[in-house]
């Protein structure tokens, strides 16, 4: 039972951002979507104190989108269907099994899981009876719409109390979920037992005897995950440089002419800026000069460091990043090829060893302690029978594939040919995976027919 000194604590604390953890969070968040123009010229600001300068180079600023880019390319543990089988052969839990399978797009919620613990470093799966829709559904929830607390501070690792905002009537309301509770405070950390009423369960109790989510987070030194900062500046640090490069190139296009010992009258200003040198009148014994300042940036040079720069921060992420130098390519292209031919295996494959955890954590809450409470429903159509609680949900991944450009996967499958290893046709699919039957069958009758065995004839 928690006290009433915890729940006070608890509706204090909940919206303390003091490590700047739901900010950059919702940072990233927005940043994958494309919404990042406010946070640059924020980081503008902090160099460029003039507004008008900050607006000069904010305009120039090329809106390349890294996060996304190496987010989606990381988030590849579901790119193949796994395989999820029970870990005993039971027909009676093998048709609660498949009941949840025909309703709920368990490789969906894994994609958005993956892609969330990839960007966020964690979220938390929320499996929850649907009462308008009369079916079980899953919410997966970011890290600035829940907090998690430990009950015992000397265990960071322990997660007790989830914690999770809602409105009701637009009054702003915590809910508090432990393994036997469920709790509505209101902002001061009173109990509402008036809104737990309305839903049902004036008294808080949790009918699931667990706390009813998976949290899934890639690390485990603490109970909640801080994320990874570098990830937003690096993906302002691409965008700016850009802005920084288009600002110097319209200087250098232009260039200021100066003037020393030259009568300020007698110019026709056709330049859109002409430096004086000299504040004061002009000295006859000086010979007057024109001259042009222009700055001198070495274009190729910076895009090149800051190829550098990118695949250094990507091997801090343990991706491995092609070598590709900016030099005779477009400098967005050489970011393109840096990161689509990654090689990616080792952050998967750990990936996937969490992902195995969490899903046999979650079919297990579901098909243990939610089906129970769930099946009761009266208008659902879940089965009323019961899951063993001996058996399990096994889930197995697809190995994933090293990266290799079509071009080598082209010159991998002409050495599998010409040793007689694999057949035209399988060449084909394995080069252009994306084709259907009857495309490969089309190219199939194009191209040269499989070499027949020559016949011999002993002539006497």
């Amino acid at each position: 039972m928690l006290s009433k000194e915890y729940l006070e604590f608890i509706s204090n604390d909940y919206y303390k951002d003091d490590t700047g953890r739901f900010e950059i969070n919702k940072n990233l968040a927005d940043m994958y979507k494309g919404k990042f123009k406010e946070l640059l010229l924020k980081r503008i600001s902090t160099e460029f104190k003039k507004e008008s300068n900050q607006l000069e180079i904010f305009n120039r600023v090329l809106p390349i989108n890294i996060t996304k880019r190496v987010t989606d390319k990381i988030a590849a543990a579901y790119k193949e269907d796994p395989t999820r089988e029970l870990e005993f052969e039971n027909q009676t839990d093998q048709d609660i099994f498949s009941y949840y399978q025909s309703i709920i797009d368990f490789n969906e919620i894994g994609a958005i899981v993956d892609r969330y613990v990839n960007l966020h470093k964690e979220c938390l799966v929320w499996p929850y009876f649907n009462l308008s829709k009369n079916v079980p559904m899953i919410k997966v929830l970011r890290p600035w719409q829940y907090k998690i607390y430990s009950i015992d501070k000397q265990n960071e690792e322990s997660t007790d109390v989830v914690v999770i905002p809602d409105k009701f009537n637009s009054e702003d309301v915590f809910k508090i979920y432990t393994s036997d509770q469920i709790i509505i405070t209101d902002k001061n950390g009173n109990v509402r037992s008036d809104i737990m009423g309305y839903y049902g369960n004036p008294e808080g109790i949790n009918p699931y005897n667990k706390l009813p989510f998976i949290y899934v987070r890639n690390e485990r030194d603490e109970a909640m995950t801080y994320p990874d900062e570098s990830f937003k500046d690096m993906s302002l640090f691409i965008p700016i440089l850009f802005g920084d490069l288009n600002y110097a190139i319209k200087y250098q296009a232009f260039g200021m002419i100066w003037g020393r010992n030259v009568n300020e009258e007698l110019i026709e200003r056709a330049p859109s800026a002409f430096l004086n040198l000299v504040a004061h009148d002009i000295d006859s014994n000086v010979p007057p000069e024109v001259g042009v300042i222009k700055p001198d940036v070495d274009i190729s040079e910076t895009l090149d460091s800051a190829v550098k720069q990118l695949g250094l921060w990507l091997n801090s992420r343990g991706i491995r990043p092609s070598a590709i130098s900016s030099q005779g390519e477009s400098f967005s292209s050489a970011i393109s090829k840096m990161i689509d031919e990654a090689d990616v295996t080792g952050i998967v494959t750990q990936n996937q060893k969490i992902y195995r955890k969490y899903e046999k954590d979650m079919f297990d809450y579901m098909l243990k302690y939610g089906h129970p409470v769930w099946n009761k429903e009266p208008f659902s159509q879940i089965p009323k029978t019961s899951f063993s609680f001996d058996n399990s949900v096994i889930t197995t991944f697809k190995e994933p594939k090293p990266y290799l450009t079509i071009n080598e996967v082209i010159d991998q499958q002409i050495k599998l040919l010409d040793a007689s290893l694999v057949s035209k046709e399988h060449a084909l699919r394995t080069i252009f995976p994306q084709f259907k039957d009857d495309k490969i069958q089309s190219m199939l009758a194009e191209v040269q027919p499989e070499q027949q065995p020559v016949e011999t004839f002993n002539v006497e």
